[in-house]
């Protein structure tokens, strides 16, 4: 029986080895373009997801650039006067505005803080809303379509030392922090923005014609508060 008889029917070893190799190939081969069908997949959506945030946070910034417009070019706010109350205390009237009506604002009634100084530090003095006039709940939210006023009562009776930017006169620092947007009952496009005022303040007990006398006020003498720029 010859060599060729003998091996009728069967596949040489080398043959299989061969084929064995190939099958490997092409196993190895899909398993590549599987990988990189998912690591393509990844990445794209990973661009999706980075683009999509990217987009959020451009319109985040843009609605807050929006609300700060609002609150430092649509606003208006001062110190309109301080006048004595018959009790003894400042009737102190501060004054809000919308310059833009047709577009609205709700407002929340700030609870304004006065601060007397005394040496090189502030010292916070009691500042309540007045209960007539112009009074308004500090916390209410307003639709701000019209000037508005608020009436605040302040006490700095008994403080025997402070600091005298002016001879005779008190300095004087009231904190109005306000909260604002254009939606009525808003989640998150709310802007603040505070504002700092600051007077020379006559003292309760001054001698008026003596202050008038030592600063050469005329008129109707040393008047009872004098505004000063922010500083």
């Amino acid at each position: 029986m010859s060599a060729a008889t003998t091996t009728a029917g069967k596949i040489p070893p080398h043959n299989r080895v061969r084929k064995r190799r190939h099958g490997w190939k092409r196993i190895l081969g899909k398993l590549l373009f599987w990988i990189a069908i998912v690591a393509g997949s990844l990445t794209l959506l990973d661009w999706g997801v980075g683009a999509y945030q990217a987009g959020l946070v451009e319109a985040r910034e843009q609605r807050m650039e929006e609300l700060q417009r609002m609150a430092w070019r649509h606003l208006r706010a001062d110190l309109d006067e301080v006048t004595m109350n018959p009790d003894g205390r400042y009737r102190v009237t501060i004054w809000m505005e919308n310059l833009y009506p047709e577009h609205d604002m709700y407002f929340m009634v700030p609870s304004v803080r006065g601060y007397l100084q005394v040496g090189p530090r502030w010292e916070q003095i009691p500042v309540v809303a007045a209960e007539d006039g112009n009074s308004r709940v500090p916390g209410s939210v307003i639709n701000l379509s019209d000037r508005i006023h608020l009436d605040l009562l302040m006490e700095a009776d008994g403080y025997d030392e402070y600091y005298e930017m002016l001879e005779g006169y008190m300095h004087i620092r009231f904190d109005n922090t306000m909260y604002l947007s254009p939606e009525a009952e808003p989640q998150e496009d709310i802007v603040e923005r505070t504002d700092w005022y600051y007077v020379h303040l006559r003292p309760p007990d001054a001698d008026v014609e003596a202050l008038a006398r030592r600063h050469r006020f005329g008129g109707d003498g040393a008047p009872l508060f004098i505004p000063m720029p922010p500083h």
